[in-house]
């Protein structure tokens, strides 16, 4: 009995060792399934994404389909972001990252909105630092810098005040616009 018994052990053990060792590494599938949509919670198709590895390494590019989804497929399992466009419509306002590293044979799916948006650059053309601030952004810019920030098109008043003076600021109105960059120069 007990010499039947090392042999079933024997043969299991064999075959899991074999079963183990027969894997490769093609049957790895990390997948990442992103879908768009518009304000409205309309699919978005014929959008172009850019699927980018944490750390700005473009990784692939796709196209969405006519149910406004793209799949990113034998991807490594790490953390992602993308930026979808449109003409003026972009997703940088909503969700843009896997928020952490993908599962190995997994898939994992993101949701983004799209929205007209206009870039604003902020310069800052004097050695002071300078808060600048929106209804919807806080940005720091230092001495010498500049940002790019990203709002919907339309109004926006900002705010920037001088850190080494607290309180006494400039409200500016300004017209965020999808086709232009609108600028702020400091001081």
């Amino acid at each position: 009995m007990k010499l039947s018994t090392y042999r079933i052990t024997a043969i299991l053990f064999i075959g899991i060792f074999f079963t183990q060792c027969s894997k490769t590494h093609d049957d790895q599938n990390t997948r990442l399934e992103i879908t768009l949509a518009d304000e409205a919670g309309n699919k978005v198709p014929s959008v172009t994404v850019n699927l980018y590895k944490y750390n700005g390494d473009l990784t692939s590019t796709g196209i969405t389909d006519i149910n406004g989804r793209v799949l990113f497929s034998n991807l490594e399992p790490t953390l992602y972001n993308w930026i979808a466009e449109s003409g003026c419509q972009t997703n940088r306002l909503s969700e843009t990252t896997t928020g952490s590293a993908l599962v190995p044979n997994a898939i994992i799916y993101g949701y983004s909105v799209l929205s007209e948006t206009g870039p604003l650059k902020v310069t800052n053309n004097s050695t002071n630092s300078y808060f600048v601030t929106s209804s919807t952004s806080s940005n720091t810019l230092v001495g010498n810098d500049q940002i790019i920030v990203y709002f919907k098109t339309g109004p926006h008043i900002i705010h920037t005040e001088n850190i080494a003076t607290p309180g006494i600021g400039r409200d500016t109105l300004i017209q965020i616009l999808c086709a232009d960059t609108t600028k702020i120069n400091l001081p």
